[in-house]
């Protein structure tokens, strides 16, 4: 007859994917709450993050796409 008891082994592995999965969980939560730009202020990493939130400040604030109005760095400051 086919005996129906989950292996010893398969239960070791299960237990090792839980494990896997949580500490990479973990891991990846532990670096977005790092993240910090070059200034400390906001986790504007980019120029392409730096964008889309004057966009949507644009349009929260202004009700337009037109980005003339929203000043978010000084000139003088240089980011990387």
């Amino acid at each position: 007859m086919n005996d129906l008891r989950p292996e010893s082994g398969a239960q070791i592995r299960w237990f090792v994917y839980a494990l896997l999965l949580v500490t990479s969980a973990g891991g990846m939560i532990g670096r977005i709450w790092t993240v910090e730009s070059s200034s400390g202020k906001t986790p504007l990493l980019s120029a392409n993050d730096r964008s889309r939130w004057a966009t949507v400040r644009a349009l929260v604030d202004h009700g337009t796409f037109a980005l003339d109005d929203v000043i978010f760095r000084d000139r003088g400051m240089s980011y990387r």
